[in-house]
């Protein structure tokens, strides 16, 4: 079945696809700790990982809104700790690719990751500073041809499963407490001097593996830079943009179905005569709540749609809705997860594992408290200081 041109038939299609290629296999997965790469073909042949990139590449050249539309089902559906490890795939690390990549690399990775037979993974955090690229660890030196590339990362999406990574790295000549000149390289896991180390285990997210990755004096020749030697910083601002959009949909979208399995679930319970939905309390800190998603559901709007046609993002409201959708996600959850009683403490209950996949969200991406710096230099230089 080809995808849908309109919108609401393209939700229904994006569900099919959740019902028949993920809910079934969603318990295994999880119990084995991964998805599997059958599940990225799947997502390739239904079109779902190039729906924003050019047909050149076997992308569909669609509006943002479908992607938008998929990334909310995604966040809605109790195998979001599934899911992830497609968005991962097309909103993490393809955009580096799509941006920077040329057309070498291009149509040597982009395509087949958009076509699902293969995956691309970004590794940026590392085990000494998290995501803080001021502080990385992972160097590249330049020599004949290329680069050598030594470090760690850690917590990397999809690392057991990647065919290739994109690595930021800082000089290898850099003296500590210059200001960093970082490069991000393209990595094959085939690369003499790699390894997968270790596969995390999580409290969420179960079904997308995240894994510590070492780099041994890897060879990385000169055609596989992404974008401008040093320039990695300044080029993530545009990429690492379609990736908090994305955090920030995925929040408003479990928010959202928490909230509404709240609403649902206190008005089939009584404590008496009454349902408890008809108790003022738990009125009062639904609407609340209601109040919350729709102003965080606007803000990632905003967001998204600064994002259409490949301009240039607000950075600035790209962070807020980062941080004020995944922040607000943890709390609507928390009320929701309380409204179900002890059934919200449950794996096997869509609250419980929205609750615990959903926990993640206000760190990847960019931790809350970074992101919330970053924003700060962007919003307090607007007013006049004099």
């Amino acid at each position: 079945m080809e995808s849908p041109e309109n919108i609401k038939e393209f939700r229904d299609y994006v569900r099919g696809f959740i019902d028949r290629e993920v809910s079934p296999n969603s318990e295994r997965w999880t119990r084995e700790g991964s998805v599997s790469r059958e599940l990225h073909a799947a997502a390739g042949r239904a079109g779902l990982l190039g729906l924003k990139y050019p047909v050149k590449w076997g992308g569909l050249d669609r509006p943002y809104a479908f992607t938008y539309a998929m990334l909310e089902e995604f966040g809605r559906s109790a195998s979001m700790g599934c899911l992830l490890s497609l968005v991962l795939q097309s909103e993490f690390s393809t955009p580096h690719l799509a941006i920077y990549g040329g057309e070498t690399l291009q149509r040597r990775f982009l395509a087949p990751a958009i076509a699902g037979s293969a995956i691309v993974a970004i590794a940026m955090t590392e085990p000494e500073g998290g995501s803080d690229l001021a502080n990385l660890r992972t160097t590249a030196a330049r020599t004949t041809g290329g680069y050598r590339v030594s470090g760690r990362k850690w917590m990397i999406g999809n690392a057991s499963l990647a065919d290739a990574f994109c690595v930021v790295c800082r000089a290898a000549d850099q003296i500590d407490g210059q200001l960093p000149r970082v490069t991000m390289l393209l990595v094959e896991a085939s690369t003499p001097g790699f390894s997968v180390v270790r596969r995390h285990e999580k409290t969420g997210l179960h079904a997308t593996p995240n894994c510590e990755i070492l780099f041994d004096d890897c060879f990385v020749p000169n055609e596989y830079v992404l974008g401008r030697p040093g320039s990695a910083i300044p080029q993530g601002l545009l990429a690492n943009a379609y990736e908090r959009v994305a955090l920030a949909i995925l929040a408003t979208a479990a928010m959202r179905a928490g909230w509404e399995s709240a609403v649902r679930y206190l008005s089939s319970r009584a404590a008496g005569e009454r349902a408890l939905l008809e108790r003022a309390p738990w009125r009062h800190r639904l609407t609340q709540d209601y109040i919350v998603i729709q102003s965080a559901e606007r803000l990632v709007k905003d967001a998204a749609s600064s994002l259409e046609g490949g301009g240039k993002p607000d950075h600035a409201l790209v962070l807020m809705a980062k941080i004020a959708a995944t922040e607000a996600c943890q709390e609507v959850l928390r009320h929701a997860s309380q409204a179900h009683g002890a059934r919200g403490f449950l794996a096997e209950e869509r609250i419980g594992r929205l609750c615990a996949d959903a926990r993640a969200l206000t760190i990847g991406g960019g931790a809350t408290e970074a992101l919330i710096d970053g924003l700060s230099r962007i919003v307090l230089a607007r007013v006049p200081h004099s």
